[in-house]
């Protein structure tokens, strides 16, 4: 291989580098662009329960209220509205139960348990 032809490949290999590094960022900036369409800034879904195959409660915030939707495959309806500092106060209450009642976490409880298996071939060891 000569000189020239090394020359031709480091220049080939730089262009392939220029062009993924334009394709990069042309698709950062397409995406900074879009998130602005497609997002809405206003709207923020806070909470989905499918209570079955047909229907589902959705809780989205809207600027300073909360609304609680009803959705099925053929309709939506309104269910209760409530302002988004009661929401806040109520999530914060529901929290801090669940964090008294919760002693241990399911990992934690998972570890203590006692392993049958383990058990009667200890018994059985013992026992012979």
């Amino acid at each position: 291989m000569n000189f020239q032809g090394f020359l031709d490949f480091i220049q080939v290999i730089f262009m392939v580098v220029v062009v993924v590094a334009l394709a990069y960022g042309t698709t950062v900036l397409i995406g900074k662009k879009s998130s602005g369409f497609m997002g809405n800034r206003n709207a923020k879904v806070l909470q989905q329960l499918s209570l079955n195959m047909n229907f589902q409660i959705t809780v989205v915030q809207i600027q300073q209220k909360v609304y609680i939707i009803g959705k099925t495959n053929k309709s939506i309806e309104l269910l209760d509205t409530i302002p988004l500092d009661q929401w806040e106060e109520n999530e914060e209450k529901h929290m801090k139960l669940v964090r008294e009642n919760q002693k241990e976490t399911p990992l934690e409880r998972f570890f203590k348990m006692k392993n049958p298996l383990k058990e009667k071939e200890r018994d059985k060891g013992e026992r012979d």
